[in-house]
């Protein structure tokens, strides 16, 4: 059996599954609220950074992986190709790598009751932390 997808609606559901992440990672942060700081340190392990903050605590946690992505450059060679002479186009490509990241930070008061939350990121960084708040 063949899935025959249209691109356009590919991309959408590709573009979908990541607002899911987003939306997960938030749902589940806000779970955590009122919780002792250390069930988010079980799920998410050792923070990067804890640092104090207004009388409580502020831990960081930051995810990262790099992305290769091809990179079609146009090249013409000149050749003989199936009796015609000429410039003919020869598919090349670079690559590029990027780092994709994602920083959670969240607050915790002088009794290590998380308060506050945030992230920020690239969906696929952050869906590292989604899998493991356990949405």
């Amino acid at each position: 059996m063949t899935l025959n997808l249209r691109p356009g609606v590919a991309l959408m559901v590709v573009a979908l599954a990541g607002c899911s992440t987003f939306s997960d990672l938030k749902a589940g942060l806000q779970d955590m609220m009122g919780r002792p700081a250390g069930d988010l340190v079980e799920r998410f392990g050792p923070p990067r950074s804890k640092a104090p903050k207004d009388g409580g605590t502020l831990y960081t946690w930051r995810h990262a992986h790099p992305y290769t992505s091809l990179i079609p450059e146009p090249s013409f060679h000149y050749m003989t190709l199936a009796g015609v002479t000429g410039w003919f186009p020869i598919p090349t490509y670079s690559t590029e790598t990027n780092i994709h990241s994602c920083v959670v930070e969240a607050t915790a008061d002088a009794e290590g009751i998380l308060q506050a939350s945030r992230f920020s990121g690239n969906r696929s960084a952050c869906a590292y932390f989604t899998e493991r708040i356990g949405r």
